[in-house]
């Protein structure tokens, strides 16, 4: 198999708390919606990076206007 590799972003870290579960989730939904490896391996370092930088194990949700 191919190795594919994909730099951390550069962030401050708060709080290690869900980054492997953010990473998860956001390599397996770019994976599993039949994009590459080099996409998914992205979007799960862009998505754990997020997470560090919050306290605790779910970051807020960004709201979009009308959901209410």
């Amino acid at each position: 198999g191919a190795v594919v590799e994909a730099p951390a972003l550069p962030v401050e870290a708060v709080d290690a708390t869900g980054a492997g579960d953010a990473f998860a989730a956001g390599f397996l939904s770019v994976w599993l919606g039949g994009d590459g490896l080099d996409e998914a391996l992205a979007t799960g370092a862009e998505f754990g990076a997020r997470a560090v930088t919050t306290i605790g194990a779910r970051p807020p949700v960004a709201r979009s206007h009308g959901s209410d």
